[in-house]
Order: C-alpha cells, then sequence, then structure tokens
C-alpha cells in the first residue's frame, strides 16, 4: 500500500511539473514572440508588457542599450528611419529554450531580417542592405509568475564564417 501511494505521489508530482514546464515553455515562447510582432508593427509602446525596467540590449551593431526606456526610445527612433519598413521574422523551428533555473530560460531565435534602404528608405539601388539571418539570444526571468525579457543581444549572422564552421 505504502508502495502505492509513493508511485501515486510520484507520478502526479511529475504530471504536474510536465505541465507546468509546458506551460513555461510556451510563455517563454510568446514573450520572445511579443518583440517580433512589436518589430513589425514598428512601434514598441507595449515594451513594459513583456520586459523588466532594467533590461539590456546589445543591437547588431556592437551598441548596448541599458534600461527597458532606453530599448524602447533606441527601438522606435531606428523604426521611424531606417528600420520603419523592414520585417524582422523569427524562424520557429530554430527556437532553442534552456532553462537555467525554474525562473530564467536563454532563448535562440535565428530570424531573417528584411531590406532596408539608408538613410531614407528609398531604394537607390546601391543602397540596399539587409536580407540578412541574425542569431537572437534572449534571456527571460520569470517575475510575480510571468515571464519577461531581461537582456538580449542580436548578433548579424555570416554566411560564409557558419558554412566553413558548420562543417567542422
Amino acid at each position: 500500500m505504502k508502495k502505492l501511494f509513493l508511485t501515486l505521489l510520484l507520478s502526479s508530482y511529475a504530471v504536474i511539473n510536465y505541465a507546468q514546464f509546458s506551460r513555461d515553455n510556451e510563455d517563454v515562447i510568446r514573450v520572445a514572440n511579443a518583440y517580433f510582432k512589436s518589430w513589425n508593427r514598428h512601434d514598441f509602446s507595449d515594451l513594459s508588457e513583456y520586459a523588466t525596467e532594467d533590461m539590456n540590449f546589445v543591437i547588431g551593431p556592437g551598441v548596448l542599450w541599458k534600461g527597458r526606456n532606453q530599448v524602447q526610445s533606441g527601438h522606435q527612433n531606428g523604426h521611424k528611419s531606417v528600420l520603419k519598413n523592414t520585417s524582422f521574422t523569427p524562424d520557429e523551428q530554430s527556437i532553442s529554450i534552456r532553462f537555467i533555473t525554474a525562473d530564467v530560460a536563454v532563448v535562440n531565435i535565428s530570424a531573417k531580417m528584411g531590406a532596408r534602404y539608408p538613410p531614407d528608405e528609398v531604394d537607390r539601388v546601391n543602397n540596399k542592405q539587409g536580407e540578412n539571418k541574425f542569431l537572437l539570444t534572449i534571456v527571460e526571468i520569470k517575475k510575480d509568475g510571468k515571464w519577461l525579457i531581461t537582456a538580449a543581444q542580436g548578433t548579424k549572422v555570416d554566411p560564409q564564417a557558419e558554412a566553413i564552421l558548420q562543417q567542422n
């Protein structure tokens, strides 16, 4: 009888843990996708809904934005000019989540950034940039039962380096 009780107890614990893990997994993905939705709307006014106040973001050129206000204004300024028509689409199949603790997750996502035409978004034939693959690393933390982005970095993928290094 003790064995049966212990088996039932452990089984129910495993089911509850799996359900919680599954829910956390979905929530972490939803939060990461919220960033892409803001990007493609070219409006980051909802950043406070999915990011911590003290978040940091390292953008492609190697610039560090500190704090949600700077991250939000930096993105908004870019989307008023050079990024105002640029799409950013995650490859859903590439999403990789690693839970560091029950309340910390590291997310890696491959994404395609559409073309842009600096400095004013007018195609002058020789000013096209973009259509690049990026790798985003996002760190999310669970605060008061809600997953939020606390740090992120976007890195442009060098296709030649990727091809050479994946061979080894």
